[in-house]
């Protein structure tokens, strides 16, 4: 469930709470997302307000990339576009990088962080590609680390990364970041990495 703490109260929470820790979360408001691009198929999400409570949680047993969004799911239109569904009902998709771009500035403003981009192409355990593209601060970051630890083959999934589409007609297709909440998981400890290995060698 989409979660979003105004402006006003981000430095009440911005040290308490940190990416992968449990929380108890009491007294906020329950909202319909009327945005046309969201990160949950979950029509509704909470909004933090002043007398919101957040507390400390005992850790529960979850499994991350449990069910792995299939490439050709994608490439055949079996997903939603308006859903970030590469992390859609907890689906991540995983493949080898086989291509890396370079970064580059579309934005006259050269200092404008929002106008880098990046791509590259994954590929799965069928061989089958799929180009991807990191926007913003994304790409920036995407670009440093796979500089730095990366290498072609290297295994990652994608979370929160949503599908773009020329027109519905097309067969071309994209997973493009959206904002900060995109990530980049290295090397994630599933068994599809084994298999993705095998594959290309």
């Amino acid at each position: 469930m989409e979660a979003t703490i105004d402006r006003r109260y981000t430095a009440v929470y911005l040290d308490s709470m940190k990416e992968k820790q449990w929380k108890t979360i009491s007294t906020f408001i329950v909202r319909k997302i009327s945005e046309r691009i969201r990160p949950t198929t979950n029509p509704y999400g909470i909004r933090f307000m002043d007398n919101t409570i957040v507390t400390r949680a005992e850790p529960k047993q979850i499994i991350l990339f449990k069910n792995l969004t299939p490439f050709d799911y994608i490439v055949e239109k079996s997903v939603p576009y308006n859903i970030l569904v590469v992390y859609c009902n907890d689906a991540e998709i995983v493949g080898a990088i086989v291509e890396v771009g370079g970064l580059r500035n579309t934005s006259a403003n050269m200092v404008d962080v929002n106008g880098y981009a990046i791509t590259f192409k994954i590929m799965d355990r069928y061989k089958v590609l799929l180009t991807c593209e990191a926007l913003g601060q994304t790409a920036i970051d995407f670009e440093e680390n796979y500089r730095q630890y990366g290498r072609l083959n290297m295994i990652v999934a994608l979370g929160w990364w949503r599908v773009v589409r020329p027109n519905w007609r097309s067969k071309n297709v994209k997973i493009v970041s959206h904002g900060s909440i995109s990530k980049v998981f290295p090397e994630p400890e599933i068994e599809e990495v084994e298999e993705i290995k095998m594959v290309i060698g």
